[in-house]
């Protein structure tokens, strides 16, 4: 399970009093979490095979965990409260992920591949049609 923390203000209103545009910022923040696919790979490595099989010696160790590493988003929202749609918006996220991977190597022996992926990213949207 992953749980999400979300916050929102209302920032600011622009527009007009006939057509007024509320500015939302929003924050979210994403806790750590850990998903153990462990079993998963050990399937399609082929650990169902009957006990004592070849196969199921060798996947008897692999091992498929990611760990989510606490993230945040912020968004602004221009929302038009007339036509009760978001006309544009931005935002930013960040965060990591960690994969730690045990696997069996060319010889049979298992290999241990840890991963760690960072990610920031802006993205920004606007409605492309014109609200009535």
């Amino acid at each position: 399970m992953i749980v999400t923390t979300a916050q929102h203000r209302l920032a600011a209103v622009e527009g007009t009093n006939e057509r007024p545009i509320l500015v939302i910022q929003s924050e979210y923040q994403v806790e750590q979490f850990e998903w153990d696919m462990s079993e998963m790979l050990s399937a399609l490595v082929g650990s169902l095979d009957e006990p004592g099989s070849a196969n199921n010696e060798q996947t008897s160790g692999i091992q498929l965990l990611v760990t989510g590493i606490p993230g945040l988003v912020e968004r602004t929202s221009r929302f038009d409260l007339h036509a009760g749609v978001v006309i544009e918006g931005s935002q930013t996220d960040s965060g990591k992920v960690v994969t730690n991977m045990t696997i069996p190597g060319e010889q049979g022996e298992l290999v241990t591949i840890i991963t760690t992926t960072e990610y920031h990213q802006r993205s920004s949207y606007h409605l492309l049609s014109p609200t009535n």
